[in-house]
């Protein structure tokens, strides 16, 4: 999972709702920006004359490797006495460009990962990724090509020097912008990488659904933060992801690197925090579904965010504005974060899947998720009147079926289910009234309600069992047998 910025870490409420995902549903990695930010301290003095200081570093880690997280650490961004040049950008002012001094960076790299190793241990550092500043910011106008290949390789081998075992990756793009003209800028970077001996231990990759081609120049970051216009299209195939790993596999078995382990460093539906899709139960069926047709695919998927305290942009005062992550400002989960315990409960291998359901088994105990899935109408960046809902919608559906193979017996079902009433924070707020700004019992009285529904019941089989079940647009069912205690 993420959170946005490293110093966001430190916080009470965002360390709180990183323990209840972890409890809830339990991730590996833990990804964030901005470790080199000038609020984390770790930089001080100036390019000649300087020291490190690990104290926020250090509270950081020690709270996500308490939690059983791995760092996916990334060196971001530049310190300012550091920066080469002036331009800050995001609302904290962030110094997104390569060092005026790349001895002093390499310093700060090995530094870095000399003091987790002293304090973590070596066997713990080897199981985490490392990364630097993300390919992407040179579409937006912050680096040329040439100067984030240096960044690149230098830090590749800064990394490795401290031990060859570390796993580093890169770019860090958008795999839609890797792939125009035939890949152009995903064979240019792994031929690059080849050349100077620093090709990476995986590719990391980022994909929104949004059309990249509207992502490129300086002024990309006035359109990501813009809080009232969603300048850029959202993509009108609703197998955007799965249609992206096509191109990147194609193009990494065309190099003979086609196991290459591919990591989804950053995913989510669109590029910008006034989105009322990241509100809605929408983005439940989004989530089940791009992920479990896809993750078979992938050396990890990291939603892009845990959390809607993020100081990407202006802190917005309404509770529902739109924001990224999976937790409102004030902890209430909204609908993408049931997506994702729904899908923590499905453990074991998958003994099937097909068009809108997956199915998995381990031992005794069968799981079965379904999602009838709507994607965005086309009108939908003009349909941003609260409440209303600006998705595909094809009529209930009904699905049948039929679990084969069970031993013979008494057994437990249990049914949770997304829904316009159930597992939608969102929707229970607008029924309420949408109140703004909400008091305690308010944010209270959402959180109790807006979980997922729940019925089990317990039947004999005689050694299959046939359930039938239907489905709104946009809707999401969990099925779990497994056998009773008798």
């Amino acid at each position: 999972m993420s959170i946005g910025w490293a110093r966001e870490g430190i916080l009470a409420p965002v360390q709180e709702q990183i323990q209840q995902a972890q409890r809830e549903i339990g991730f590996t990695y833990l990804r964030m920006h901005g470790i080199f930010d000038d609020r984390m301290q770790i930089f001080q003095g100036i390019s000649e004359q300087y020291s490190f200081n690990f104290n926020y570093f250090d509270l950081l880690y020690d709270f996500v490797l308490a939690q059983g997280l791995l760092p996916y650490l990334e060196f971001s961004y530049m310190p300012s006495a550091l920066a080469v040049r002036s331009e800050t950008y995001y609302s904290h002012r962030c110094s997104i460009c390569p060092p005026s001094d790349w001895v002093v960076w390499n310093e700060l790299v090995s530094e870095t990962i000399l003091h987790c190793v002293n304090r973590y241990g070596r066997a713990s550092v080897r199981k985490w990724k490392f990364t630097t500043i993300s390919h992407c910011y040179v579409s937006y106008g912050c680096m040329t090509e040439q100067e984030w290949l240096r960044l690149y390789r230098e830090t590749y081998q800064t990394v490795k020097a401290v031990d060859k075992r570390l796993s580093f990756g890169g770019p860090g793009n958008d795999m839609d912008y890797l792939g125009r003209d035939d890949g152009a800028l995903l064979r240019w970077f792994l031929s690059e990488s080849a050349y100077y001996h620093c090709l990476p231990d995986f590719l990391s990759v980022q994909c929104f659904h949004v059309d990249s081609v509207s992502l490129q120049g300086a002024d990309v970051f006035a359109t990501v933060t813009d809080k009232q216009t969603l300048p850029i299209p959202c993509s009108p195939d609703p197998d955007y992801l799965e249609h992206c790993l096509d191109h990147t596999e194609s193009y990494l078995q065309r190099l003979g690197l086609d196991k290459l382990p591919i990591v989804l460093e950053a995913w989510n539906s669109s590029l910008w925090q006034n989105d009322p899709c990241h509100d809605m139960r929408f983005k439940a069926a989004f989530i089940v579904k791009n992920l479990l047709e896809n993750r078979h695919r992938l050396a990890g998927i990291n939603y892009w965010v845990l959390s809607d305290i993020m100081e990407e942009t202006t802190h917005q005062m309404e509770v529902f504005h739109g924001g990224y992550g999976m937790f409102t400002t004030n902890s209430i989960p909204k609908s993408a974060y049931h997506a994702f315990r729904l899908i923590a409960r499905m453990k074991g291998g998958c003994i099937g899947r097909g068009d809108g359901w997956y199915a998995t088994r381990d031992q005794d105990t069968v799981a079965v998720l379904l999602y009838h899935y709507g994607h965005y109408v086309d009108t939908y960046q003009a349909l941003r009147t609260k409440g209303q809902y600006a998705f595909q919608d094809s009529g209930p559906r009904q699905f049948n079926l039929l679990l084969t193979g069970l031993k013979e017996g008494v057994y437990t079902f249990s049914m949770y289910r997304i829904d316009s009433t159930h597992g939608s924070a969102y929707d229970t707020w607008l029924q309420m009234g949408s109140p703004e700004p909400m008091n305690t019992e308010q944010v209270d009285y959402i959180q109790r309600l807006s979980i997922p529904s729940y019925t089990t019941c317990q039947e004999y089989v005689p050694r299959q069992y046939h359930y039938t079940t239907t489905l709104g647009s946009n809707e999401v069912e969990l099925i779990l047998c497994k056998p009773s205690a008798i």
